[in-house]
């Protein structure tokens, strides 16, 4: 079985050779391959890799993985009518104009005040829909994205106020959007998120949650996580660092997202971050930590982190 971070590795060598992989590596758009492309090869772990899938030449984006031509364009004004996702399809939001009022996915509240108005934040991450769902608003609203053929991903919208949410055995869940409003998002009881996301002209989430099955999912109010489950045997890990954190032998962490209050969070000794993170207004992660083998992770105040530990080959 081909872990994250064979596939990693393989994409900077076809890289050196002007080759392109089949699918697009740099995940989240930044320009660059990095850490946090790390997050889009969920999709990918666990399978088999065919050589023939690599092209050399510069490459073609529209003909990749991520295939442009194979997606449709789609913008819906909300407040005229709901717009139902249409069968074989999972839509994708990834941008929203929202004015007051709350946007909604089978009656779930996903987003509510200013988005692409006045000084409302934009999307960090897509909001995602399956084939079938129903997406609506209460007040002006309007979105664009793209429809895309089902794959192996399974978009989940999942409201943990109401009860506990257990990650499916064989499967990762990817959380890509948060609605929180005032209380607490925990993973295994430990605390993640604090106050408001998606509510209220906060911004959302810059990285996903990844979480392993047998995890479990838990709020202190109102919270709805949207995102996709895949099949997967990833190994992440959700940790209070009340008790310091050693990085495994044999493997590498990327820290997808930091839950701070206050106090510092430190590598080695060494401080990384300090006050706020994913707790009351503060910001959320804004790219992902990596760390060695070995590396100590520690903090002088009430912190926990979510991550992914590669295996190093």
């Amino acid at each position: 079985m081909k872990t994250i971070y064979f596939i990693f590795s393989l994409l900077f060598a076809s890289c050196a050779f002007a080759q392109v992989p089949s699918y697009q590596p740099d995940f989240d758009g930044d320009g660059n391959i990095s850490s946090s492309d790390l997050l889009g090869f969920l999709g990918y772990f666990g399978g088999t890799f065919d050589a023939s899938s690599i092209s050399s030449g510069a490459g073609n984006f529209w003909e990749n993985d991520l295939n442009l031509a194979e997606k449709t364009p789609v913008t819906h004004v909300l407040s005229s009518e709901d717009y139902t996702v249409p069968q074989g399809f999972t839509l994708y939001i990834t941008q929203l104009y929202n004015v007051t009022g709350y946007v909604r996915i089978d009656g779930e509240n996903v987003f509510y005040y200013y988005s692409g108005y006045f000084n409302g934040p934009a999307l960090q991450q897509p909001i995602i829909a399956a084939e079938g769902q129903v997406i609506s608003s209460t007040s002006t609203a309007a979105f664009n994205g793209y429809l895309a053929p089902n794959n192996e991903r399974e978009a989940v919208t999942i409201n943990i106020g109401s009860s506990d949410y257990t990650v499916p055995e064989g499967k990762a869940l990817v959380i890509t959007s948060l609605y929180s409003v005032t209380g607490f998002m925990r993973v295994n009881s430990i605390n993640i998120h604090y106050y408001y996301s998606n509510y209220f002209n906060s911004n959302g989430l810059s990285n996903p949650y990844i979480l392993s099955a047998g995890d479990v999912l838990s709020a202190t109010s109102t919270c709805v996580v949207n995102g996709y489950l895949v099949d997967s045997e990833i190994e992440t890990v959700t940790h209070n660092l009340s008790i310091e954190y050693t990085v495994p032998a044999g493997y590498r962490l990327v820290v997808n997202n930091l839950y701070n209050v206050t106090g510092f969070f430190r590598l080695n000794g060494q401080n990384l971050h300090y006050y706020y993170c994913s707790y009351f207004n503060g910001p959320t992660l804004g790219k992902p930590f990596m760390f060695e083998e070995g590396d100590v992770l520690s903090a002088t105040s009430t912190a926990a982190f979510n991550g992914v530990l590669i295996p190093i080959e």
